[in-house]
């Protein structure tokens, strides 16, 4: 799929249903919001230029919205999301794998959102708000009252040098460890104007 738009919707209860499917399977446990990619890395997976703007996500059983890589040129912007007990992660996650990342941070595009009540069920240091294991742009979000990080930069493996991630004018409050926190020491952090971190 490419030059994908998703806009004005509300999403809720992803993965809450109990129960067996009519094919005899039970149902999703996970439930995310909005999925981007196949989640396959070595596959010929050509996603590209989607935008997820202007919608509401709530209550999700886990990723509010998951991009996959190598799904590419993504923009996430204007989102309300919150209320999400993640089971992995956090609200938003983009390019969790050792074998993919992109270099550019404009091609992926996290601005403007407002993330909160973002908590987990695991005994991770999960319940993030953002986090990103590729190069990225995220600015103007407000995240407030998360479990751990408001935003999380993960190594990406083998891409790690070339991680450059651009991180302006975000707010936070409400975190639990810290507001912006990197895996990596190799990601170049280029951190500026964020407030309450």
């Amino acid at each position: 799929s490419s030059w994908v738009t998703i806009t004005g919707s509300t999403i809720t209860r992803t993965g809450k249903r109990t129960g067996t499917a009519p094919d005899g399977q039970p149902y999703a446990t996970f439930g995310e919001g909005i999925y981007i990619g196949t989640g396959n890395s070595n596959s010929n997976d050509d996603v590209h230029h989607v935008t997820v703007s202007g919608n509401t996500i709530t209550d999700t059983g886990t990723e509010a919205v998951d991009v996959k890589a190598p799904a590419t040129d993504i923009t996430i912007r204007g989102n309300v999301i919150r209320d999400i007990q993640t089971r992995t992660s956090g609200a938003i996650v983009v390019h969790l794998d050792n074998n993919f990342s992109t270099t550019d941070p404009n091609r992926i595009n996290i601005r403007d959102n407002t993330i909160s009540n973002i908590s987990t069920s695991s005994g991770h240091r999960d319940g993030v708000g953002i986090v990103v294991g590729s190069s990225a742009t995220i600015s103007g979000n407000t995240i407030d009252r998360v479990s751990h990080f408001g935003i999380r930069v993960e190594d990406s493996g083998s891409q790690g040098p070339n991680l450059r991630l651009i991180i302006h004018n975000n707010a936070f409050s409400g975190y639990g460890i810290d507001a912006i926190w990197s895996a990596s020491e190799r990601a170049a952090l280029d951190l500026a104007g964020n407030s309450g971190g």
